[in-house]
């Protein structure tokens, strides 16, 4: 594998966050081969970075586009070896650490144990959480094992448990420090919220629920409780590059957060595996790769 060095002032990369750039441009242009590691040295860890997944070198000359991630490393490597990284980028840093402030001697509750909830597990270890706490539903099972061996200390069932007699009980009657949502178009959670958290205590909605009205929602609780709560959606630089460190130190199995790989002509096989609808089949992070000629 080699490791080179370009200038971030490169004009084939993204001068922007999120800015497309053609794959076969970039490739042809900083002759990147298969295995490739290209750090910008200049920016010295801050910046900008491109990661792409590819199975091999002609197949990624085909892409169309690229993601932007950071423009501190581009990574051209199997899709095992980063195909993870969005996931716990999303939340690494944001929902999770850099907008609630956790820290040491927290108690998370994390209600979703999907890809978010999951990398919200791994980000609260690493930020020194004294308790994460996970919740999901019966059909969550293998999701909330895995939030287990990803360093949750309690995983609950709100279908067989009280969500909120739990909480109380692991706190002792104090509630979470920090409350993330993360359960898509899931509405219950969100009133959820702000039953299981701490009198001046910090919860983050980071689920999108299809601008519907949450039934239940008691603005009261906020005020009495003077409860803080904050949106999170975008994701900063320093998140982004907190969670590559984490990934290239190997100290986390995010691997196993990967469950499925698809063609793009099972794209709609992926999406139903994704949401539950294929009876016996648990997907926690699907990968749509393409194919030769597609």
């Amino acid at each position: 594998m080699r490791t080179r060095h370009i200038s971030s002032s490169d004009p084939v990369l993204p001068r922007s966050e999120h800015q497309p750039v053609l794959l076969h441009e970039v490739i042809r242009a900083l002759d990147i081969q298969s295995g490739d590691t290209i750090v910008d040295a200049t920016l010295g860890g801050g910046g900008h970075a491109v990661v792409m997944a590819t199975h091999d070198l002609e197949q990624a000359r085909r892409w169309d586009s690229v993601l932007c991630v950071n423009r501190r490393q581009i990574a051209i490597g199997p899709p095992e070896q980063v195909l993870d990284r969005g996931v716990l980028e999303a939340t690494y840093g944001g929902a999770i650490v850099e907008i609630p402030g956790t820290g040491p001697g927290d108690t998370v509750l994390i209600l979703g144990p999907g890809q978010r909830g999951l990398a919200s597990v791994i980000a609260a270890h690493v930020a020194g959480a004294k308790t994460i706490i996970v919740t999901g539903l019966t059909r969550d099972a293998q999701k909330l094992t895995l939030a287990r061996e990803l360093g949750a200390d309690h995983a609950i069932n709100v279908e067989e448990e009280d969500l909120r007699a739990r909480v109380r009980d692991l706190t002792d009657g104090r509630g979470a420090d920090v409350v993330v949502e993360v359960s898509p178009y899931a509405l219950e959670p969100v009133a959820e919220a702000l039953w299981c958290v701490a009198s001046g205590g910090r919860v983050v909605l980071a689920g999108v629920k299809g601008f519907k009205p949450v039934p239940g929602f008691m603005s009261d609780l906020i005020v009495t409780k003077e409860i803080t709560i904050q949106g999170a959606f975008g994701v900063t630089s320093r998140a982004y590059e907190q969670a590559i460190d984490l990934l290239e130190s190997g100290r986390v199995p995010v691997e196993k957060m990967h469950t499925h790989d698809f063609t793009l002509a099972e794209a709609e096989t992926a999406i139903r595996t994704l949401g539950g609808e294929i009876d016996g089949v648990g997907s926690i992070h699907s990968c749509l790769l393409p194919t030769p000629g597609s």
